[in-house]
């Protein structure tokens, strides 16, 4: 079925109708009091469709006893009273990708007539929900192109049921009728409009209009119809004389039908010579047109900063809500999506600019209209601008941005929002759980794929998988509040605590699961999965800069290991890291990453100095769940999610309070610490630390080198033994003292001696050092 017979359709069910342009939403083309005619006779649909053959249908519903509720963000949270209701009749989807985008439908009683507001209905914190559309309303109607490529009008089918009174007696009553001007009085004003409209700013933009009238039989009727409302609109804006326009399209028309007239309609070019001035008297102020006209009028490829200005300028309009700015972060394109931030890469920048300037001109000497033609070196000209201007000052992710980091951004933060958490239906502010509007001030990636719900239903399959894996002992009932820290923590954006959680377990023990329901907490796009090697690669940090977690899964630590430890402890130390991008150099950041560990057994973090260990929260699970898997537990861990995040948050709020995670006591951590260094194991076994004592580089080095044949390290050279020594114990031990007289100076240690083979001290000879008994070549002091 086509719009015609679709239209033919709708008014034969009693539904007034009206056309609407093409991939849009305008019901301009019918000129002015659209809303008052529309209708349902056959024959005045038959000649709008034999007028415009591509129009699409709109559906005008308080003339056809019909009121429309719109809901164009579901995410923000329709009052649950209101749903109820909603769900109780007809609904047209009307986006492919998000099904709860569309229209209700609900029938008028006798004498019920109603205006295009909410009314007395309040509306979420998180923003506007949609719209109502009744008296001087319209809604696009199936099988109407949509105007956004994932929109899709779906027909409308089932029983429409009457508005419930519990929404009719929250509305706004309709306001008077609207006067139907008469064909006499639209000539009048259009005579006023040609002799009103008569300026000359932009003389040459007469020309592109001319050239667009399409002359072949079928669609030139439409097509010239497109041409008039096109020139109106432009002649009111100032561009050129209304009526020098007029009288260029009529010759156009002429020439394309072989007269002045044709089928013996007169009257048809001035016909639509009215409705296109009534169509563009209802579409603008002057300003208004003028700045519509001159969008894709743009400052000369020769002022590259200009055009990226405007090109910032059209990224910032719109209210607080609805801005959706570009900004450049640290060599990263990113822009918010009416959530949060996304990254962007060159090729999409370029991409874009490229469709935003293929069809733009610009004025050069003498007033001359001319293409802009982008091309290589002038996109790379303002690509170059764009990274000077949409730079924004800020060094840490989230945050809050200020017209100081991005120009025209409001400077006042959200009231008690420094710790907030995107979620679907707005900003969560952790400290009162409040919803806040989503807003471009508020820098971040991490955004919830889920609504936030203050009561939610208790998550109680994931608190039972927990102790499942755990188990109910005091370790266990602390490692899961450990966890529950560890979520918040994740969710909140912080990285001030400075940790990474190790989970270590035995295949089948859940550690992936817990890894899966963290992903869909925090999103895809912000986590990380790789391996230690990509990790210590030249540009493996790149892959961090907008990433909230990155996972390390089985990681055993190999060759790399001491790298590993080396960059982990920078960026879990929130220190400013050098990170290397491939063609694009190196940027000096803070990352936003946290770090995490997943390993069936403990692996090895060489760090000679311990600081690693410092940094880790280690939970063990003892349970394997191998041949027994429950293969519907992630799903049914999916359903549970607004309750997990409950339960993330208060792990936060205790976090917060303790400002330090609740402490394991595993026997993990100390096999973590004797791998990690040897050395400081090889010192507490063999050794004593004392400021009098010292022992020969010599000695020193065969006692280490024999406990690392014992033990299975490789002992490394002399010099790599003080490298260790400096490491782990700093100024504690000199590694370049002499012992004994001018002449028999021994190359010693200061500050450390070797025990007695039976495991007590040596002890001190004349306070100046020791002597093995029986042991001639013993030079410890």
């Amino acid at each position: 079925m086509n719009c015609r017979e679709a239209a033919l359709a709708y008014a034969q069910a009693g539904i007034r109708v009206i056309p609407v342009s093409r991939g849009t939403k305008s019901p301009a083309r019918i000129g002015g009091a659209w809303q008052h005619r529309a209708t349902t006779d056959p024959d005045q649909i038959a000649y709008w469709w034999d007028r415009w053959p591509d129009a699409g249908v709109g559906i005008v519903p308080g003339q056809s006893g019909l009121l429309v509720v719109d809901i164009d963000h579901a995410e923000r949270g329709v009052p649950a009273w209101l749903q109820k209701h909603l769900d109780s009749t007809v609904f047209r989807c009307s986006d492919t990708l998000d099904p709860t985008h569309g229209h209700y439908f609900f029938a008028l009683r006798d004498g019920q007539r109603f205006g295009n507001s909410w009314g007395a209905i309040k509306m979420p914190k998180a923003g506007n929900i949609g719209d109502i559309k009744s008296e001087s309303g319209f809604v696009v109607a199936a099988p109407t192109e949509h105007a956004r490529p994932e929109g899709r009008y779906s027909p409308v089918g089932g029983h429409v049921a009457y508005l419930p009174e519990a929404i009719a007696e929250k509305l706004s009553a309709a306001p008077g009728s609207a006067v139907i001007p008469s064909d006499s009085d639209r000539a009048k004003a259009a005579e006023v409009f040609l002799a009103t409209y008569a300026k000359a700013k932009d003389a040459d933009a007469l020309e592109a209009i001319t050239a667009s009238f399409e002359t072949a039989a079928g669609g030139r009727h439409a097509s010239m119809f497109d041409c008039l409302c096109w020139a109106a609109r432009e002649a009111k804006a100032g561009c050129f004389p209304a009526k020098d326009a007029v009288d260029e399209l009529k010759a156009l028309w002429c020439k394309a039908i072989g007269g002045e007239s044709r089928d013996g309609d007169a009257d048809e070019f001035d016909r639509m010579v009215r409705d296109a001035i009534a169509a563009a008297d209802a579409d603008g102020t002057p300003e208004q047109l003028w700045e519509r006209a001159h969008r894709d009028l743009w400052p000369s490829p020769n002022s590259p900063v200009k055009v990226a200005d405007r090109i910032l300028a059209r990224a910032n309009e719109g209210d607080d809500e609805t801005r959706k700015p570009v900004v450049y972060w640290r060599k990263q394109w990113m822009r918010f999506d009416g959530v949060c931030y996304r990254p962007l890469d060159d090729e999409e920048i370029r991409r874009y600019l490229y469709q935003l300037l293929d069809g733009a001109a610009f004025y050069m000497k003498g007033d001359k209209r001319v293409p802009w033609n982008p091309n290589k070196s002038r996109i790379d000209g303002v690509i170059d601008a764009l990274k000077a201007k949409a730079r924004i000052n800020v060094k840490t992710m989230p945050s809050w941005l200020d017209a100081e980091a991005v120009p025209g951004m409001d400077s006042t933060r959200a009231p008690g929002a420094d710790v907030v958490i995107a979620c679907g239906n707005g900003l969560l502010s952790v400290g009162d759980r409040t919803l806040l509007p989503h807003t471009a001030r508020y820098f971040n990636t991490l955004a919830l794929e889920f609504d936030y719900s203050p009561n939610p239903k208790t998550a109680h399959r994931w608190l039972r998988f927990l102790t499942e894996i755990f188990g109910t002992d005091a370790e266990a009932i602390n490692s899961i509040a450990a966890l529950q820290e560890w979520f918040g923590y994740l969710l909140s954006g912080r990285t001030d605590l400075q940790k990474m959680l190790m989970l270590i377990g035995p295949p089948r023990s859940g550690k992936g699961t817990i890894d899966k329901i963290i992903t869909c907490l925090i999103g895809a796009d912000n986590h990380m999965g790789m391996t230690a090697r990509e990790f210590t690669s030249p540009f493996g940090m790149a892959a961090l800069k907008t990433k909230s977690l990155a996972v390390f899964s089985d990681e055993r630590m190999a060759a790399n290991g001491k790298q590993f430890v080396e960059q982990a402890i920078q960026i879990i130390g929130e220190d400013e890291v050098s990170v290397a991008e491939k063609y694009k150099g190196t940027v000096s950041m803070r990352l936003p990453t946290r770090l995490m560990l997943m390993s069936n057994e403990v692996p090895s973090l060489p760090d000679a100095s311990r600081a690693i260990i410092k940094r880790l929260i280690v939970l063990e699970i003892k349970n394997s769940f191998f041949q027994k898997e429950d293969i519907a537990l992630l799903e049914d861990l999916k359903k549970e999610l607004p309750g997990i995040l409950l339960w993330a948050l208060d792990g936060l709020d205790r976090l917060s309070k303790n400002q330090k995670f609740t402490e394991v006591d595993s026997g993990l951590l100390g096999m973590l610490d004797e791998g990690s260094s040897p050395i400081s194991q090889f010192v507490d076994e063999k050794c004593v630390l004392s400021p009098e004592a010292s022992a020969s580089k010599d000695r020193l080095y065969e006692a280490w080198r024999a406990w690392c044949q014992d033990n299975g390290h490789t002992p490394g050279s002399k010099v790599s033994l003080s490298k260790k020594l400096r490491a782990a114990f700093g100024d504690q031990i000199d590694t370049d003292a002499r012992v004994g007289g001018r002449g028999e100076q021994v190359r010693s240690y200061g500050g450390i001696r070797l025990r007695r083979p039976d495991g007590s001290p040596m002890a001190l000879i004349g306070g100046t050092g020791i002597r093995l008994r029986g042991d001639t070549e013993a030079e410890d002091r």
